[in-house]
């Protein structure tokens, strides 16, 4: 089990990765030292150029089951449709550890976090920008169905966040089906 892609070599824009389907990954228990993030593609360190996929039904114990950014990476994710992934955190996109991607004319739909951002979930001094994204249909079990931020900025530019939902009940966070900011 593992990343079923994964870009850790300092890769630029240059890199791309186009016209696939990247399916049944599992970031689970994987003992690398990226850590169980990014059950389809994991970006560490990296900045490659992602176009015209579909990243879907994917596992991570922890972050970003379909697609994980992290560690100063900048890539650009365009048309790219990230559903029907789990995980703990960020069940479709996770963006963390200063890293600021580009993501244009996607879709994230239908992904499950067992914790803090469903669709997408975006920690650490991350600044990521969103145009002509819908981000639809997914849950967290805590905070944040659609997008959770926490220690970050985010721009949405044409984007639609809708029918996200929220399950948690702790009663000192606003758990937010939607969109819930830290």
């Amino acid at each position: 089990s593992g990343s079923c892609v994964v870009f850790i070599n300092g890769e630029t824009r240059s890199a791309l990765l186009q016209n696939f389907t990247i399916t049944n990954g599992n970031a689970s228990n994987s003992n690398v030292s990226t850590g169980d993030g990014g059950g389809g593609i994991h970006i560490y360190g990296s900045s490659p150029t992602l176009k015209d996929l579909i990243v879907a039904n994917n596992v991570a114990s922890d972050y970003g089951a379909g697609i994980a950014i992290g560690f100063d990476s900048n890539p650009l994710l365009d048309n790219i449709i990230i559903s029907e992934n789990s995980a703990s955190r960020g069940g479709g996109l996770s963006v963390f550890v200063y890293s600021n991607p580009d993501i244009q004319n996607s879709i994230i739909s239908n992904n499950v976090s067992y914790n803090k951002g469903g669709g997408v979930v975006i920690l650490d001094n991350c600044s990521p920008t969103f145009e002509n994204v819908q981000i639809t249909g997914n849950t967290a079990t805590g905070s944040g169905g659609g997008i959770y931020a926490e220690n970050s900025s985010f721009t949405l530019d044409g984007v639609t966040v809708s029918n996200n939902t929220s399950t948690g009940d702790d009663p000192l966070i606003s758990e937010a089906g939607g969109i819930s900011c830290l």
